[in-house]
């Protein structure tokens, strides 16, 4: 379940980021800016995520860490969800303008879940290691993981916004990440 636990945090950085430029959309259009805005504000919490969640792994390797993790970052998705839009429509409406205005309201709507959800790769890498001499192919095979599952997120997005709502994906994406944490919790073997 460790592996199974990267694999939907990869999946569900995806889906937050697509659906998050949809989020914003309303406000600041489609364009290449506001994609590029999005995608630096999300790579910059990402790096943030790793760096901080292996500070984290070493110092709490535990199946407890990465189940609370992922609750923490269940949460923050589902906040996310809520503030996008009207942090957007505030930042909007100020004289910020572009590349900024998308960039700013970005950082706030999305940068905590982005980080949070990063921290998943380095406790389930820490989980997983069991000699020194294996940490290449342990770090490559979860890090491998987590991006096979954040191609599964992009490809599930078209067809969870022709099924759902998009705040109604991410809340569902943000319960998904609560089931992974109790299993992870619940079943022992990897």
């Amino acid at each position: 379940m460790v592996r199974a636990a990267a694999f939907f945090s990869g999946a569900a950085l995806l889906i937050l980021e697509l659906m998050g430029v949809r989020l914003l959309t309303p406000t600041f259009g489609g364009s290449t800016p506001v994609y590029s805005a999005v995608i630096a504000v999300f790579l910059a919490a990402i790096a943030t995520g790793y760096f901080a969640g292996g500070y984290l792994a070493d110092r709490y390797p535990s199946r407890w860490a990465l189940a609370l993790t992922l609750i923490a970052g269940a949460l923050l998705v589902a906040v996310s969800t809520l503030i996008a839009r009207p942090v957007a429509e505030h930042i909007g409406a100020t004289r910020m303008g572009g590349l900024a205005a998308p960039m700013v309201a970005a950082f706030i709507a999305f940068s905590l879940p982005s980080a949070v959800l990063a921290f998943i790769p380095p406790i389930a890498i820490r989980l997983e290691l069991r000699e020194v001499e294996r940490g290449g192919s342990v770090s490559g095979s979860i890090y491998a993981i987590s991006t096979t599952g954040s191609i599964f997120g992009t490809l599930a997005v078209p067809l969870l916004i022709m099924q759902l709502r998009i705040s109604t994906s991410l809340y569902f994406t943000a319960g998904a990440l609560v089931a992974i944490a109790v299993l992870v919790l619940l079943i022992r073997r990897r």
